[in-house]
């Protein structure tokens, strides 16, 4: 994973800003970006789910049994939670590092019900039956079945993270499968419109379909956003693990149980789920770790991913897989993980593999427990910083007792000091080396991967709540837990990085920004330009650290699509903004970008008033424009007439460049053409709607017959250029300015006058350096002069 960040100044700049260094103070890049999450995009971190929950075992009591989401986020956003074919939509606001639940009744969160006696229906298209979870800033989310005597959950993948080939892992349907069925189920669920998926059924001899599939037969279905192909085992002993699925577009595909005797002859039956991993993201080395307090090791199912793959247990051959996926035995085995009392396993393939856990029933080994699946992450995946939170909210109907298995390089055997957990107290982390924080017990896997030994340590969490762990090594965590006749299991996070492509460097954003803050025609492109790009994922704007900008961006289909489009504007022009964005691939690199927007602080020197005049005339006068911005750059800023259609011009380009605490001037000519008034403002270009203006420009054009009666020179000013004394007449005691002012060309004022006595103003000249003077004479007028020794 690597990434790139950059910050950029912008001050009503009109400019083409590339990936240079100008550094805001307000705002410290690196700092911000330690706090994302790490691998932002090819995460379980994201902001938009399509999930399902598959039909589990339901008692008389429905009035008890809830389908669960539990989602969490480290600021406030709103999560929408939308069934589009169920015209169901409800929100919430996340707590930041809190949990907030949405609970679903089972007819509203499963594409159908049944009980045990029930047969599955036919393989089926549910058309707009997926739950659909997003919200604006990306977050973690856990499904979870909580019905009485029966639950489980899955970590949801977000669509950012999803893949476009998956191998399902589930369990054989045991019943009689004349008076109770207990199926083996699949849903793949549409992220897309116009996706084709075609369902190629494994399993073993005994598989069948509801829809009456046999094994090796290939269904195709084609799903728009938020369809549900929903199928199910049918007979004695059918399984669907094996099965594959192949689409055009990327979709979420989610695995489970009816009810599962784990192993098949050993009660209590549970409901298992999981939420597949696309086969993208498999790799080659895995962790088992031991289940706390069980005295059997649990049951694994190993699936290749290519044909002719050995698999190893602690560096020891077990078996060669012929085939990717399909039959047992083939293309997936089945084993106890150890015979002997449980210990941490290291399971390995020459090429990449996938494997799914299961804990067994309390009758195995006369622990109280309940079945639960979990699918493990290979070592390529493990990540130096990880989040979650337990399925349950303070008060709520959590589990009793919450574990986590951490999995994390140990040469020494021991804990490593940079090992940290944190726990959320008011709001905030708080962080201790982790073996101060609940530790139940720690194991040493036998064989290095890698040459590096690995420790795992289960930690008993002390109640529902939103954890955090991190280290200087990658690690992997998985979460787990029961209640009376339940039990939950589930990566506790992870990463699904697309580990087919060889993709190193973070994608590419680029943009203009025009001098009102506007972006327009922004643009984003993974890199590199190859093949081994593994393509966009993620766009995210991050509210919490963005003032005062709107932010959006073409959609997109992640991991298929290299380049979309993007736009942002300051929302209030008049204030100053700033813009944070992320933009990531599937293989988590990413690129984060700070733009500064200050908003203008000028003032202009005074009104410009020509007075009167006859036809043919063309007087020039001119006005001070002061910078008293903060910004720290050299910017451009577009001089405009609010009308523009009154006699009125710029004598050079109304281009101003700005340096910091300087003052510009701005020359204005009027044409007098024809007789009349006329009046106009001077001010910024803002784009339009937003243009600012700040002085007002005045001429009075008369008839030349009667020049002489009212046309007057107001003020007399000599000699110019001046060498020792400036003289000032005024001509008329009605036009005695109320105060008179010299300034230099930086805008300092060095003479001024608050008291005009008599007509005639003498201003000595002698000490002040030669250059241009800008003589004010109150409101009425402003004249340069030069002063020349």
């Amino acid at each position: 994973m690597f990434t790139k960040l950059f910050s950029l100044l912008l001050a009503l700049a009109f400019m083409v800003l590339n990936t240079t260094n100008v550094f805001s103070k307000e705002f410290n890049l690196t700092e911000f970006k330690g706090q994302l999450p790490e691998l932002l995009g090819a995460g379980n971190a994201g902001q938009e789910f399509w999930l399902t929950f598959n039909p589990c075992w339901e008692n008389d009591n429905i009035n008890s049994n809830f389908l669960k989401l539990y989602v969490s986020s480290p600021i406030a956003t709103m999560v929408t939670v939308e069934i589009p074919g169920k015209g169901f939509l409800t929100q919430q606001m996340t707590v930041p590092n809190d949990i907030i639940e949405f609970n679903l009744p089972p007819d509203l969160g499963q594409c159908y019900r049944k009980r045990d006696m029930e047969p599955p229906l036919k393989d089926t298209v549910f058309n707009g039956f997926g739950i659909h979870v997003y919200a604006d800033y990306p977050i973690i989310c856990y499904g979870v079945t909580r019905y009485q005597f029966t639950s489980d959950g899955y970590l949801a993948i977000p669509v950012s993270s999803l893949g476009k080939e998956y191998t399902v892992a589930s369990w054989p349907d045991v019943s009689d499968y004349g008076i109770q069925y207990l199926p083996s189920n699949a849903s793949i669920i549409a992220a897309f419109d116009q996706t084709e998926v075609n369902f190629t059924l494994g399993g073993s001899n005994n598989t069948r379909t509801s829809g009456g599939m046999i094994p090796g037969e290939t269904r195709t279905v084609t799903l728009n956003e938020g369809d549900v192909f929903l199928v199910s085992s049918a007979g004695q002993r059918a399984d669907l693990t094996g099965s594959t699925i192949v689409s055009t577009k990327p979709i979420s595909v989610i695995s489970s149980n009816f009810c599962a005797y784990v192993p098949e002859i050993t009660p209590a039956c549970d409901f298992l789920t999981e939420m597949e991993i696309p086969s993208m993201a498999w790799g080659k080395d895995y962790h088992y770790t031991p289940i706390y307090g069980r005295l059997k090791n649990s049951i694994i199912k190993i699936i290749a991913k290519e044909p002719a793959t050995s698999v190893y247990r602690d560096n020891l051959q077990i078996a060669t897989l012929k085939t990717a996926g399909g039959f047992e035995n083939d293309g997936w085995i089945r084993l106890r993980a150890d015979l002997d009392a449980p210990r941490p396993i290291v399971f390995s393939g020459d090429k990449p593999i996938y494997i799914a856990q299961f804990n067994t029933g309390q009758a195995d080994d006369g622990v109280i427990s309940d079945p639960f699946q979990t699918v493990l992450t290979p070592i390529e995946q493990y990540q130096k910083e990880i989040i979650f939170n337990t399925p349950g909210i303070k008060n709520g109907l959590g589990f009793t007792q919450n574990y986590i298995n951490i999995v994390y390089p140990s040469p020494g055997g021991d804990i490593p000091d940079d090992l940290l957990f944190a726990q959320v107290v008011d709001g905030e982390f708080e962080w201790k080396p982790l073996e101060l924080n609940y530790v139940l017990k720690s194991y040493r896997f036998p064989v290095p991967v890698n040459g590096i030994y690995y420790n795992v340590t289960t930690l008993q969490l002390p109640g529902d709540g939103v954890y955090k762990i991190k280290s200087n090594d990658p690690m992997a965590a998985y979460a787990y837990g029961f209640s009376p006749y339940d039990s939950y299991g589930f990566p506790a996070s992870a990463v699904i990085a697309d580990l087919n492509k060889a993709d190193f460097t973070p994608p590419d954003p680029k943009f203009s920004v025009y001098g009102n803050g506007t972006i327009e025609g922004g643009t984003v492109e993974d890199m590199p330009q190859s093949d081994d790009r593994s393509n966009l994922s993620m766009i995210v704007f991050h509210p919490d650290m963005s003032d005062n900008y709107s932010f959006s961006y073409n959609n997109f289909i992640p991991g298929d699509d290299s380049y979309t489009s993007w736009r942002a504007s300051v929302q209030d022009n008049k204030k100053d903004a700033l813009l944070v964005a992320t933009f990531s691939d599937r293989r988590g690199n990413d690129t984060t970008i700070a733009v500064n927007y200050y908003a203008p602080k000028f003032t202009f020197s005074s009104d410009i008033d020509f007075g009167k005049m006859k036809t043919g005339n063309n007087p020039n006068g001119e006005t001070t424009i002061y910078n008293e911005s903060s910004n720290e750059g050299t910017f451009t800023d577009s001089l405009i007439f609010k009308y523009g259609n009154q006699g009125f011009e710029f004598t050079e380009s109304p281009l101003i460049v700005f340096i910091p605490g300087a003052a510009r001037n701005a020359g204005i000519k009027f044409k007098a053409t024809q007789v009349g008034a006329f009046k106009d403002s001077v001010g910024f270009w803002r784009g339009g709607t937003e243009d600012e203006f700040f002085i007002e420009v005045s001429a009075e054009v008369v008839k030349s017959t009667s020049v002489e009666e009212e046309f007057t020179t107001q003020f007399d000013i000599y000699p110019n250029p001046a060498d020792e004394l400036l003289l000032i007449t005024i001509n008329s005691e009605s036009t005695k300015p109320d105060f008179i002012k010299l300034v230099d060309n930086f805008g300092n004022v060095v003479v001024e006058m608050n008291k005009i006595e008599g007509n005639k103003i003498k201003i000595k000249t002698k000490e002040l350096p030669s250059g241009i003077y800008f003589l004010q004479l109150g409101n009425m007028e402003t004249r340069k002069v030069v002063v020349v020794h």
